[in-house]
């Protein structure tokens, strides 16, 4: 009696690009400390 939906094609894209991104968003923010000469030092540039 009722019909299945199916998913929307979007909906399919959505997902793993945004789990790129965030992916990618993490990647960088861990990375800051490695070019980061004072990291781990407590010092703040300027």
């Amino acid at each position: 009696m009722y019909r299945k939906s199916k998913p929307a094609p979007i909906g399919k894209a959505c997902v793993p690009s945004c789990s790129l991104l965030i992916f990618l968003w993490v990647q960088d923010e861990l990375s800051y400390d490695r070019f980061n000469k004072h990291a781990g030092t407590g010092l703040q540039p300027g």
